[in-house]
């Protein structure tokens, strides 16, 4: 099986973003996105540029169910949030959201991170007589205190909660998404107990496109299960957003 990971940045880099689903999708068994938006109005960016919606990626990917789960504050218009798409060949046994994290400051802008809800996307899947969980998260961006991607409270216990979750489950499992992440962080330590960090066992030295400007090139992993087999992992080079693109081609043992 093959599974890609992908924060599109709201869809930003429509054309490409469109190019590379026609690309990857026959050859794909699972698609988890991150920074998707739900609105089916044709929202457009800043320069008034179409942007890929959840309903323009289920028109892509006529061969998937596609599921959406979003983070945002209530009441939000654009209801941004997380989309997993899975080959309809494979047994959908169960899927839903858990919150990670609740924020103390509902009803400021939704432009302020500190507003976000974040919630882990998960999906419980049958085939060839075997069940295995993906997880898709995508981890708090900022915070008041501008840590960008280094360990806070408010982190710890989204860590934390994302991985009591992810324990109640005795099965194959993979996490995967962009967590917003320094390599080091106890954060981090956390996710990756009794599970493979496949960014550094494959020796990853960014997952960050040209788009993005900054040092660290470290937000994107793919977390496995050790009964998850690797037969491989990359990072795709083509640019369809601000990160890079996670493929795992994996069996489940």
């Amino acid at each position: 099986m093959k599974l890609i990971s992908l924060n599109i940045w709201g869809g930003e880099i429509y054309q490409p973003l469109v190019d590379f689903l026609e690309k990857y999708r026959l050859g794909t068994d699972i698609f988890c996105f991150q920074e998707m938006f739900k609105n089916e109005g044709g929202v457009r960016n800043a320069n008034s540029e179409k942007i890929a919606t959840f309903s323009n990626i289920k028109n892509i990917l006529p061969d998937f169910n596609g599921y959406f789960e979003d983070y945002v504050a209530p009441g939000n218009y654009n209801k941004e949030g997380l989309a997993i798409f899975v080959k309809k060949n494979i047994e959908t046994k169960d899927n839903g959201e858990i919150f990670i994290y609740n924020p103390p400051n509902i009803g400021l802008s939704n432009d302020d991170p500190a507003s976000l809800w974040r919630n882990l996307q998960y999906i419980k899947c049958g085939f060839g007589g075997k069940e295995f969980l993906i997880a898709n998260m995508h981890g708090l961006f900022d915070f008041a205190t501008r840590s960008h991607k280094s360990d806070i409270p408010e982190r710890i216990e989204q860590s934390r909660r994302a991985k009591a979750f992810l324990d109640k489950h005795n099965c194959p499992k993979i996490l995967c998404g962009d967590f917003n992440l320094w390599p080091d962080t106890e954060s981090l330590k956390i996710l990756e107990k009794g599970m493979v960090n496949l960014i550094k066992k494959f020796d990853i030295y960014s997952t960050r496109s040209e788009f993005f400007k900054h040092e660290n090139r470290f937000a994107d992993y793919v977390l496995a299960s050790k009964d998850i087999k690797v037969n491989n992992f990359q990072v795709l080079p083509e640019t369809v957003s601000d990160h890079l693109s996670l493929c795992l081609d994996f069996d489940v043992d």
